[in-house]
């Protein structure tokens, strides 16, 4: 990672725990996490953890944040991500059109994370999502 931009983290989902992230500043909080770096107008959202029915909602709300503050570019980095079902698939999809709609683009990163790759390849995303691998 080069220097320049600047790293927020934020994770999220239904039980907040108040101890300090290891890994940076914020709340840590149980299932999936998110990190953001903002760089020449480009935003890079990392995502960890598990994708499920009970943290979709929480990307999908991090996506619309985020998707409002784009200058341009937003890539989705789920390469951390350890189980993705059907929902997280969908969050992307829909988050993936409602950018295009607005004239940003949306590219998701699945580099490492066998868990989506198996998502997209049975539903055949692979070919739905803007990729930035």
């Amino acid at each position: 990672m080069g220097g320049g931009g600047s790293w927020t983290r934020s994770p999220r989902t239904a039980k907040t725990d108040q101890s300090p992230s290891s890994r940076g500043g914020g709340r840590m909080l149980e299932g999936l996490e998110f990190s953001r770096r903002s760089e020449r107008g480009a935003t890079t959202v990392v995502v960890a953890g598990e994708l499920d029915a009970f943290t979709a909602p929480s990307l999908a709300n991090e996506l619309d944040t985020q998707l409002a503050r784009a200058e341009r570019d937003v890539v989705v980095d789920v390469s951390e991500v350890t189980f993705m079902s059907g929902a997280g698939l969908e969050v992307l999809m829909t988050a993936a059109a409602e950018a295009a709609g607005t004239g940003i683009r949306m590219r998701v990163r699945t580099t490492g994370s066998r868990a989506v790759e198996r998502v997209l390849e049975a539903a055949g995303g692979e070919h739905l999502l803007p990729r930035a691998d």
